[in-house]
């Protein structure tokens, strides 16, 4: 093109594209303006600088990569050349891989499904441009669905649609959190004002929402959840970002099971450290070889305070003459080679003084890894019974 905005040459692939030029400015074929357009770059360009820059076209939804040189003709003029590259598939992968990890993060920052839920419905909200979203939940007890948590852009208000959500419940197959459920597969409704299977259909007409989109919280097969998107404006299905959510769905199940197994982990812990605090016998928890925990009284028999005792290597606490025995006999728990053992061998006090033991161990997982919990009892006194019957 030239300095007074004409068009010179289009190559086919730019024809296909846009259409033909028909006498009309730059500014005119590719914006449909009346004037130039306000990013435009002629001025550097036709000042005979390179210059490169990306370009979302309206009349498409296509994003290009431009490059704009200038090119000395043969009677001296500059005209700009122009060449485009389509980046839109690229363009798109990068804003998945954004929303995936926005996810990813969340999740990674989350103690609790409490504290991740309205993170996720924000981040996918604002990562997709979507006004509004709701967590879905299986019951397995009743057998519905119930919303246990929503978000929606703060420059909209869609309190009224809100409560009727959290009021509702869904079967199999009901409404769109029931369909993404029933199918196990990401669904798409075009309009939810006029979709025959959607129950809230009044109350969303009501705040103006249009299209939505849910995906189901998997873990293989099983499906835990929905989680549902609305938005105000009529939108398409869009099979790539069904695909990505299909995968996100996973991930964010993954998570759910990991928490529910760490909050049964915790309960189990607390009951189990409820009945060794109070044993006369001594406990521990064995896990990469040292101490995770004791209770009083094996702290007692060894002459350690309790929190003395955590984090410290097994093998210290063991007589040099039986430390190989001891190494073997852990190995083979944690391996899984055996799964439990009783035997005994000579532990080493606070002091250096040597007691002898008798443990019962066995292997266990602790915090999803493999560990070793072991009962111990002060065998001295028995010892010294049997020495005693031996010189009778």
């Amino acid at each position: 093109g030239n300095q007074a905005c004409d068009i010179e040459y289009i190559n086919p692939v730019i024809e296909r594209e846009f259409g033909p030029v028909n006498g009309r400015k730059c500014y005119e074929y590719f914006n449909d303006r009346d004037e130039a357009c306000p990013l435009c770059k002629s001025e550097e360009v036709f000042a005979e600088k390179t210059v490169r820059w990306e370009w979302c076209s309206n009349k498409n939804n296509k994003t290009y990569d431009l490059l704009e040189t200038p090119l000395r003709n043969r009677d001296g003029t500059i005209s700009k050349l122009e060449i485009f590259r389509d980046i839109t598939e690229r363009k798109y992968a990068e804003h998945r891989l954004a929303i995936q990890y926005s996810i990813v993060r969340v999740l990674a920052e989350s103690a609790t499904l409490k504290e991740a839920t309205p993170k996720i419905i924000e981040a996918i909200c604002e990562s997709t441009e979507w006004d509004m979203g709701a967590i879905w939940i299986v019951d397995n007890q009743t057998g519905v669905l119930h919303c246990i948590e929503h978000w929606h852009m703060p420059s909209v208000d869609f309190s009224e649609f809100e409560v009727i959500t959290g009021k509702y419940t869904f079967l199999k197959g009901v409404g769109l959190p029931g369909r993404a459920w029933d199918t196990g597969k990401p669904e798409w409704i075009i309009d939810v004002a006029q979709d025959t299977n959607f129950p809230r259909a009044p109350y969303a007409a009501k705040a103006g929402l249009h299209s939505a989109f849910g995906f189901p919280i998997r873990i293989g097969s099983e499906v835990l959840g929905v989680i549902e998107f609305f938005s105000r404006e009529i939108r398409q299905p869009d099979d790539g970002l069904l695909q990505m959510f299909a995968a996100i769905g996973s991930q964010i199940g993954q998570f759910m099971v990991r928490k529910r197994t760490e909050d049964a982990l915790l309960i189990s812990e607390e009951k189990f450290r409820a009945l060794a605090e109070q044993s006369i016998t001594g406990t521990c928890l064995i896990q990469d070889g040292k101490f995770v925990y004791v209770n009083p009284r094996l702290a007692e028999i060894l002459d350690f305070r309790q929190e003395e005792m955590l984090g410290l290597p097994v093998l210290n606490l063991v007589a040099e003459p039986d430390r190989d025995m001891v190494r073997e006999n852990m190995r083979k728990r944690i391996s899984g080679e055996v799964l439990s053992l009783r035997y005994t061998f000579h532990a080493l006090k606070k002091g250096g003084s040597e007691v002898p033991m008798e443990v019962h161990g066995s292997a266990i997982k602790y915090l999803g890894r493999p560990a070793i919990m072991a009962t111990l009892l002060d065998i001295t006194e028995r010892k010294a019974a049997e020495e005693k019957i031996k010189h009778l």
